[in-house]
């Protein structure tokens, strides 16, 4: 067994790499457009979508929480849209907007299903 250490680490080596290929401003500004833009694909799960937006923030400020539910309720196929949409028979008639599961950038906190 070898007591040798990295000379650089992975992590260091890939945020090199982005630098280097496309510089930080420019990282910054296309992840803005494309979060946007970014709608949930035919057969693509809710949880797929969230690992791409989560993608996409990485190269972002970070934003708000009331921001990055908006992103995703806006992106999420209409039919799931209209579904979080539709006012829950529980709720009180004064409480109409959506329940969304919290978007924690925590690992391990987050279960969403289509």
């Amino acid at each position: 067994a070898s007591d040798k250490q990295p000379i650089v680490e992975w992590t260091a080596f890939k945020d090199w790499l982005r630098n280097e290929t496309q510089p930080d401003g420019m990282r910054k500004m296309e992840a803005s457009r494309r979060y946007r833009e970014a709608s949930q694909q035919t057969r693509q799960r809710v949880a797929e979508f969230v690992t791409y937006l989560d993608g996409l923030e990485e190269d972002m400020e970070e934003l708000p929480e009331h921001v990055r539910n908006d992103a995703l309720l806006m992106g999420l196929r209409p039919e799931i849209k209209i579904k979080i949409m539709e006012p829950c028979p529980r709720r009180r008639p004064d409480n109409r907007s959506p329940t969304l599961p919290s978007r924690s950038k925590r690992p391990g906190t987050r279960r969403l299903e289509p």
